[in-house]
């Protein structure tokens, strides 16, 4: 419900639910992409490292679209798991990872009767 709430929140500013969707595409594929570079540059410790793991991260989404099923739950989802990682790596304590996932519950598809708009 966290995807289509922001996605909601978004229309109700461009008055344009595809458009919102568009806007919120380009914004969660825009911190996607910080995090796979910062976890690529603090892995690498170069600038290369960094433009590496982004691009990678950048191609791979993109190999891997498949429009008519992509929900805006799922740019959460990945958002969610490179914060994952970089907890992970950089050796966050349980706290970190409990608010994470405080976030992460309310990230799911939600049923038909509690679907915003």
């Amino acid at each position: 419900m966290l995807g289509p709430a922001l996605v909601d929140g978004l229309s109700q500013i461009t008055h344009d639910a595809g458009l919102a969707y568009m806007v919120f595409s380009v914004i969660a594929l825009t911190i996607a992409g910080y995090l796979a570079w910062r976890l690529g540059h603090h892995i690498g410790g170069t600038t290369v490292a960094a433009l590496l793991g982004f691009s990678l991260f950048e191609m791979g989404f993109a190999f891997l679209l498949t429009a008519p099923w992509l929900y805006a739950w799922d740019y959460i989802g990945v958002i969610i798991f490179l914060v994952f990682v970089d907890f992970v790596r950089a050796g966050k304590s349980w706290r970190w990872f409990v608010g994470l996932f405080a976030v992460a519950i309310f990230n799911r598809e939600a049923p038909s009767s509690l679907r915003c708009g």
